[in-house]
């Protein structure tokens, strides 16, 4: 991600003002919740506030996306589209996705498009048959007033997906994979959403975790997968398990799974703590007793990480039902057929110190059913866990700012001690700390220039580099 400052006086932003902009965007668009009986929630007061005027019932998957002042833009549960006034949205019906599937929705941006989002839905998993798979539409906010209109719909991706689809940021910070899990086997499908569209050509990752004997079952093929803030991770619900994968943010590849052991009754919801460090997941099987599981991914080595699993709370007579990080932190979990969402109050911490309160978050009078927000994996900036590795990306690049031939490349990010930053301008290089304090200053050549930023504490800063009328802020991680 990039922004671009002209020095007009006029039109001078300053840089204080630019690094919140880059902090709040993202969370922005992620402040209103539509899901469940008709419920809500605004994300713009702590505690959220309950929203009622959800007119869409909302079984499992949905998704809700505002625009980049939290305004809410549009809704869907996977078959229609409900505009920012509650209306279907013109040709924004018949989608082909599936109230009942367990992410039936997934709402992206168009990469470099302010008006342009992507709406991936997929159907219902049924046991011994086939499923219709992944599709697409395009809504085209610039139509209807500015309620939006589709302009696409249906386009097939993908004709035999399970009903698990989540969207993770490329290590670039600006191109999204769409990936989906198939069905009756084991394998991945990565979709690289760009400036220039979706591509249309899958990277495929074959035989990615283990072979229960109940491939064919349901439950198997239900469930929710999610990415780490990083993007480094995918979990998947499979059945009675989790699957913990790497996934390469350059490739789109998915790698390298571990079983986290089996549950009790079987799995549907799962999530990371906001810094990757810990992983919960939900059972909903339970006439008597549904559980949360927490493991702690920092513990070591795998047989470590399979030790820490830790029961977070018990004998739930309700099915447990997806979890979801809010932009307030915190992870919520869909507890079917009540007024009231689970909370996760300090979802980094081990154990009871995370503080779970299972009624922690009143819906009433409205209810919940099995799920929540299906989003984009990196909405919420926080400092990674110590365990939490570099990215698999060599270069992370900016793109091309203007007409000039501008070529900046930094990497890696995260770094450890030195960035190499490789440039054709020449300027002046500045780096914030999250909080706007200058904590490093220099004279760039056209040239590589290595930086270092091993005195640095772990965290989130920003790097300004200035030369002739424009300016570059590109967001870094220093981890341990």
């Amino acid at each position: 991600m990039y922004f671009r400052i002209m020095k007009n006086p006029k039109h001078f932003l300053t840089l204080s003002a630019i690094i919140f902009q880059f902090l709040t965007v993202a969370q922005n668009i992620n402040q209103r919740w539509y899901f469940g009986a008709y419920a809500g929630l605004d994300f713009s007061t702590s505690p959220p506030t309950v929203l009622t005027d959800n007119m869409q019932g909302q079984l499992e998957g949905c998704a809700t996306i505002c625009d980049v002042s939290g305004n809410l833009l549009f809704y869907t549960e996977g078959t229609m589209i409900r505009n920012k006034q509650h209306a279907a949205m013109p040709n924004g019906f018949m989608l082909m996705g599936n109230p009942s599937a367990t992410q039936a929705a997934l709402i992206v941006q168009k990469p470099g498009s302010s008006n342009l989002y992507y709406v991936f839905s997929v159907d219902v998993s049924t046991t011994g048959q086939g499923v219709s798979g992944l599709h697409y539409s395009v809504v085209d906010m610039s139509l209807a007033a500015g309620l939006g209109s589709v302009t696409a719909k249906n386009v097939l991706l993908d004709s035999t997906t399970t009903e698990k689809v989540c969207a993770v940021r490329h290590c670039n910070g600006q191109d999204i994979w769409i990936v989906a899990h198939d069905w009756h086997n084991f394998d991945y499908t990565s979709f690289l959403l760009t400036s220039s569209g979706i591509s249309t050509t899958a990277v495929v990752s074959s035989s990615v975790g283990m072979s229960p004997p109940y491939i064919d079952s349901w439950n198997f093929q239900t469930g929710c997968m999610k990415a780490s803030p990083d993007g480094t991770k995918l979990a998947a619900c499979r059945g009675d398990y989790v699957d913990l994968c790497d996934f390469n943010g350059a490739t789109g590849q998915v790698s390298n799974a571990l079983s986290l052991g089996k549950v009790q009754t079987g799995v549907y919801g799962c999530e990371f703590s906001p810094d990757g460090g810990k992983l919960y997941a939900s059972e909903p099987y339970s006439t008597t007793n549904n559980s949360l599981y927490q493991w702690d991914l920092c513990a070591g080595s795998d047989a470590a990480m399979l030790a820490s699993k830790t029961i977070i709370s018990s004998g739930n007579s309700f099915a447990l039902g997806t979890l979801q990080r809010a932009i307030d932190g915190k992870i919520y979990l869909a507890c079917v057929n009540q007024n009231a969402l689970g909370v996760i109050n300090n979802p980094n911490n081990a154990g009871a110190a995370c503080n779970f309160v299972i009624n922690g978050q009143t819906i009433a009078p409205k209810s919940c059913y099995y799920g929540l927000q299906n989003v984009i994996n990196d909405f919420i900036t926080t400092t990674p866990a110590q365990c939490i590795g570099n990215r698999d990306c060599n270069t992370v690049s900016i793109k091309e700012l203007n007409t000039n031939k501008t070529s900046i490349q930094i990497g890696p990010n995260p770094a450890t001690d030195k960035i190499q930053l490789e440039t054709n301008i020449q300027g002046k290089l500045t780096i914030l700390s999250q909080f706007g304090s200058i904590v490093y200053e220099s004279e760039i050549e056209k040239s590589t220039t290595e930086i270092d930023i091993s005195f640095l504490p772990a965290g989130i800063y920003f790097m300004n580099l200035v030369s002739d009328q424009k300016s570059t802020v590109y967001r870094i991680i220093k981890s341990e």
